[in-house]
């Protein structure tokens, strides 16, 4: 069924010259935008940017993974919230993502929703993907040091030991990053670090 729904719109496909064209799947798209939406989260760059980065990087993930059994664990969590919490989780997303969306309106808007969504984004990259790169488990550790609720079971643990070993919640998202990357990366590269770990 899907091989024909595939040939149906096989004839909307853009045909650009072969020198200029990349091949595009839903797991390169959904990758590409959770790598570009945790590397601006470093940077406290545009908050907006990050929340609709994350938001579709989320939804194909989460599609990709329900075709494995495996959908986002954010369903869960979100069940686990009050209902008026629920029902306004996606307004957001949606007053960015569609031009008629109450065209004339504003609305208050909670960064962290992005947070969460790059979050569980990353759990289904695990399931999609594979092992995760150094910065999506950076993006673990460092939203652990803020929010330690997330954290679970061996994760917590080594949250807990890096707060008090290294004070890492008092420097800024990028001096964490450039700090504790490079020890990321040697941690895997040598084996004493693994992905598991900090999942």
């Amino acid at each position: 069924m899907s091989r024909k729904k595939s040939r149906k719109y096989e004839n909307l496909k853009p045909r650009p010259h072969p020198d200029r064209a990349i091949t595009l799947t839903k797991k390169s798209v959904a990758t590409s935008q959770l790598m570009t939406a945790i590397s601006l989260w470093f940077q406290n760059a545009d908050p907006i940017s990050i929340l609709m980065l994350a938001a579709n990087a989320h939804e194909l993930f989460d599609a990709l993974g329900e075709k494995i059994g495996k959908p986002s664990e954010f369903r869960t969590w979100l069940e686990t919230m009050r209902e008026p919490f629920q029902a306004r989780s996606f307004y957001v997303i949606n007053f960015c993502k569609h031009g008629w969306k109450d065209l004339e309106e504003e609305t208050p808007h909670d960064p962290r929703l992005a947070d969460v969504l790059i979050y569980f984004a990353g759990r289904c990259y695990r399931n999609v993907v594979g092992n995760p790169p150094p910065i999506m488990l950076a993006f673990d550790l460092r939203l652990g040091v803020e929010d330690p609720t997330l954290g679970t079971g061996k994760t917590k643990e080594a949250l807990t030991e890096l707060i008090g070993l290294y004070d890492a919640d008092a420097i800024s998202r990028q001096e964490f990053l450039d700090e504790y990357l490079p020890l990321i990366e040697r941690g895997l590269e040598t084996g004493m670090l693994h992905s598991e770990h900090l999942s």
